[in-house]
């Protein structure tokens, strides 16, 4: 180091006409010193070029990223430190923010809503987290769900948060078109349900009523008789009452999550689809136990056991004779679970669709029979709703001495509530 500053020095002194400067110095004499500074200038010129050239590559690589990020319909956040450092246009349109409106220095906190704030803090711990569901607050004040997922990255020689958002309110939107669909097509069932529920009944009313005037007519009606006419219409007439009531109930629907009684919820679906149980001459098995009590929405899981059920019964009827028509719906649970199993024999779901079939949309039947909604809304409804899950498996089982394969539903449920 000593020696070049010595050589810039009578450089410098022979540019600025330094004569009594000696020739030669630690045998270097001046063409030397201008032949190495004429190389350092060389090197310098040719590194200002290449930084400039790493520069602009730099330059045109933050460009491609950028129109990466904003070529996508997700929100994406870079933060540091929990403070933004850049968000794709995506994002900007999602919570309400200016194309040119700067964002550095804002925290991503400052637009998740209080009821998740608490949920993504935490998320913010951890290096990388899977998707998760949390409520955004828009600029506006609007509250909407989506979902979120993060990961650290270094980039630029910095540590940063990447930072996912998937906008969930065209989807939840659609998620509850399609429950109304599904539930509409439910009402048609439930409605020809009711009428073969209601003949009866109403034979049975009618056939009292006519009985005791045609008597009374003849002078050949008796007080017992009148009475127990009185007792048959009274009991049928509290019957269709009865019936009323748990198709309304049905109809009404859960707003919150509440707790209930599993058999009582699995003997009003029973009432619901009795009719097209004896209409189509189904054998339904039940092993129901008295005290399983789980907290969720007792109306949507009865519209769950219908479009089980009802998919069950159109296999039966497509491929097992009526005289051997079998449903099995048993009920049991652990310290933690209430478990529901649905069996039929009506010989099984083809090994190449059984896992599509909680796939929105998916149906083996035509557009005029099946939505392929039914069992997509109850696998969310269960797995979203009530935190549980339902899985479809082919079994091979005896019953009576005899061997029958068929679709199972395996449904479980938390016991208690969780959040």
């Amino acid at each position: 180091m000593y020696r070049i500053f010595i050589l810039f020095s009578l450089l410098m002194a022979e540019l600025f006409g330094n004569s009594q400067a000696p020739q030669i110095v630690e045998g270097f004499t001046y063409d030397h010193l201008l032949i190495l500074m004429s190389i350092l200038i060389v090197v310098f010129i040719f590194r200002q070029i290449e930084l400039k050239k790493i520069n602009k590559q730099l330059h045109g690589s933050i460009q491609d990223i950028e129109a990466i990020m904003n070529s996508t319909v997700e929100g994406i956040i870079i933060s540091e430190d929990t403070k933004c450092i850049q968000m794709n246009d995506a994002a900007r349109e999602l919570l309400q923010i200016g194309k040119d409106e700067p964002v550095e220095g804002l925290s991503p906190l400052h637009f998740i809503a209080e009821d998740s704030r608490s949920k993504v803090v935490e998320n913010f711990k951890k290096d990388e987290v899977e998707l998760y569901e949390v409520n955004i607050q828009k600029r506006d004040g609007t509250i909407s769900p989506a979902l979120v997922k993060g990961k650290n990255i270094t980039f630029l020689n910095k540590k940063v948060r990447v930072s996912l958002i998937v906008d969930m309110s065209d989807i939840k939107r659609k998620e509850l078109q399609f429950l109304q669909q599904s539930k509409l097509a439910a009402l048609g069932e439930m409605i020809g349900n009711i009428a073969h529920q209601w003949r009866q009944p109403l034979s049975v009313v009618s056939t009292s009523a006519t009985g005791m005037k045609l008597q009374k007519e003849h002078g050949i009606l008796s007080d017992e008789q009148f009475y127990d006419y009185c007792d048959m219409i009274n009991e049928n007439t509290q019957y269709l009452s009865q019936t009323i009531d748990d198709f309304r109930n049905f109809i009404k629907g859960d707003t919150k999550p509440v707790r209930f009684n599993l058999k009582n919820d699995t003997d009003s679906f029973i009432k619901l689809v009795d009719g097209t149980i004896k209409r189509y001459n189904i054998q339904v098995i039940l092993e129901l136990h008295e005290n399983i009590n789980i907290q969720g929405y007792p109306n949507e899981l009865i519209q769950c056991f219908i479009n089980i059920f009802n998919n069950s019964k159109d296999a039966l009827v497509q491929n097992v004779d009526e005289s051997e028509r079998l449903i099995f719906i048993s009920e049991y649970n652990t310290d933690t679970q209430a478990m529901i199993v649905f069996k039929d024999n009506a010989g099984g779901i083809p090994e190449s669709i059984l896992p599509k079939i909680f796939e929105p949309y998916f149906t083996t039947k035509s557009q005029s029979q099946g939505t392929g909604l039914g069992l997509h809304m109850s696998y969310n409804l269960i797995v979203n709703g009530m935190k549980g899950n339902i899985v479809a498996t082919n079994e091979v089982y005896n019953f009576k001495g005899k061997t029958y394969k068929g679709a199972q539903f395996t449904i479980t449920i938390p016991v208690e509530a969780t959040e």
